[in-house]
């Protein structure tokens, strides 16, 4: 599986990765329909990415990938994000694009990078049982422990999560590598015992059987749903194991835990024992 990091912006620049904080929602399609994902979308959209330098990419759905439409947007106006929201209540989006400067590598560096999509539906006539969801922010927007950067997932995650149920998701420090390698998450793979971080790898077809029961490991936000939790041993057996920062639950039943304040701990004996915990906790339903 390869990089969420475009290959047509990985040469300028000068270093060699990019540092940002992720999210990855996997979206319940199944009884959610059109006009709310038509308006995830669009508050999204109008949170994030209403400047003057956004701009928008739509693919729009085909009898066969080969004949994908694409049709670009700038996002500056209330406008063209309506029209991005029709298009996809008319059921003609297979996957939105979105950021907020010239290239992804600036976008998530400086602003925001979105990508949402149905994976591989070709078909009008329902959506797949799962859509993914991927965004990131600046790791600027993180100071503090209830920073905009904190505060702004949390309010996301709710929002969304009150239109389509969220089958799982996870928040993370996240990094791009300018040469990325494949793999399922390499980056994670190296720091998962330690402060977890995530390349965001695109979300593949199979999301929706893979986390309706399990998860993908640890990180600094987690949005389990019931099956979860209950496979844990139960909301009171995870949270004594696990003595998270937070847990709160969501009025449609999931749960976010919250590892730590801040995505940007430091690398302390403290921060990887609550990540520690956490790691050996959901060992049992990693997918």
């Amino acid at each position: 599986m390869m990089s969420t990091f475009s290959s047509t912006d990985q040469l300028g620049g000068q270093t060699d990765h990019v540092d940002f904080v992720g999210v990855h929602l996997v979206l319940d399609c199944r009884t959610a329909g059109w006009s709310n994902l038509a308006s995830v979308v669009e508050q999204v959209l109008r949170s994030w990415f209403m400047a003057r330098n956004a701009h928008a990419r739509l693919f729009l759905s085909a009898d066969r990938p080969a004949r994908e439409r694409e049709i670009a947007f700038d996002l500056g106006s209330e406008k063209d994000i309506a029209e991005i929201a029709k298009q996809v209540l008319h059921r003609d989006v297979a996957t939105v694009h979105a950021r907020t400067h010239r290239g992804e590598w600036e976008s998530t560096r400086k602003g925001h990078w979105l990508w949402w999509g149905l994976g591989n539906a070709l078909t009008r006539d329902s959506p797949n049982p799962a859509s993914s969801f991927v965004m990131t922010l600046p790791t600027s927007k993180f100071s503090g422990d209830e920073s905009r950067g904190v505060v702004a997932i949390r309010e996301t995650i709710i929002g969304i999560d009150a239109r389509v149920p969220i089958v799982y998701g996870y928040a993370n420090r996240g990094r791009w590598n300018r040469f990325p390698r494949g793999g399922l998450d390499p980056v994670y793979a190296e720091t998962a015992r330690s402060i977890p971080v995530s390349n965001f790898d695109v979300p593949g077809t199979t999301e929706y059987a893979r986390y309706r029961r399990g998860v993908k490991g640890a990180f600094w936000v987690n949005v389990l749903n019931p099956d979860h939790v209950r496979s844990l041993g139960g909301l009171e057996g995870l949270a004594a194991r696990v003595k998270p920062h937070r847990i709160e639950q969501l009025p449609s039943g999931n749960f976010v835990v919250l590892v730590t304040p801040s995505p940007m701990v430091e690398d302390t004996p403290e921060n990887r024992e609550a990540f520690r915990r956490l790691f050996e906790a959901t060992k049992p339903i990693w997918a």
